[in-house]
């Protein structure tokens, strides 16, 4: 998100029309991004938008191979792309402070937060000297780390869980069984088959062993009468 957004300049046309669209575009994610947070949840938003971003970062190869380097098909193309992923990173910048906040525990939350923006502050430094820097070597080399980034991104948080209407963790235990809630689904189950199996086999040893009781007492009878 920082380094998308301070690359606005580099866009290719006015920087202060650059700047109004990228506002613009931004306000735009934070709407969207408003109106399906409850209806579709955290998690799928969240790696849609990381996953669309790494992609449109990508395409940026096939452009800059294929097509002449003064096209204005070229140059409108890349604004475009730049736009886009203005729009993605303002999209998943919104949802991971909300999905973060549901993630952690509630006697952790503050310090699990207050880490997350620190780690977040760095990465806002590696992505100024990444568009200084690597862009010196390729204009677009930024864009495609960010977009490598994403996709890492968008595939570690395909093994967190949904945390929409359900209530918020207390403590780590809590927290760890939100996503093992599957397995321990399951557990009960085979504990119930295990247990019908052992009463079942308890009911057919009650039924031999008053089977016997009864040979036993018919052959006393049988004894007497003779």
């Amino acid at each position: 998100f920082y380094g998308v957004s301070q690359n606005t300049g580099s866009w290719g046309f006015d920087p202060y029309l650059s700047f109004m669209l990228s506002a613009t575009v931004e306000l735009l994610a934070y709407i969207l991004v408003h109106c399906i947070l409850d209806r579709v949840g955290r998690k799928l938003p969240y790696c849609l938008f990381a996953i669309l971003f790494g992609l449109v970062a990508l395409a940026v190869l096939p452009i800059q191979k294929f097509m002449n380097d003064n096209s204005f098909a070229k140059t409108m193309l890349m604004y475009a792309i730049q736009v886009s992923l203005k729009f993605f990173a303002s999209a998943t910048y919104a949802i991971i402070y909300i999905y973060a906040n549901e993630l952690f525990p509630t006697n952790v939350r503050n310090t699990g937060m207050g880490i997350c923006s620190m780690v977040a502050r760095i990465g806002a430094i590696i992505g100024t000297y990444c568009n200084d820097s690597l862009a010196r070597i390729w204009i677009n080399l930024p864009v495609l780390l960010y977009g490598i980034v994403s996709l890492i991104a968008a595939v570690l948080a395909l093994m967190f869980p949904e945390t929409l209407n359900k209530p918020l963790p207390q403590t780590v235990a809590e927290a760890e069984r939100m996503s093992m809630i599957r397995i321990r689904i399951g557990k009960p189950q085979s504990t119930n088959t295990d247990g019908t199996e052992r009463e079942d086999q308890s009911l057919a040893g009650n039924n031999e062993d008053s089977t016997l009781k009864d040979l036993l007492q018919g052959d006393n009878i049988d004894d007497r009468h003779l």
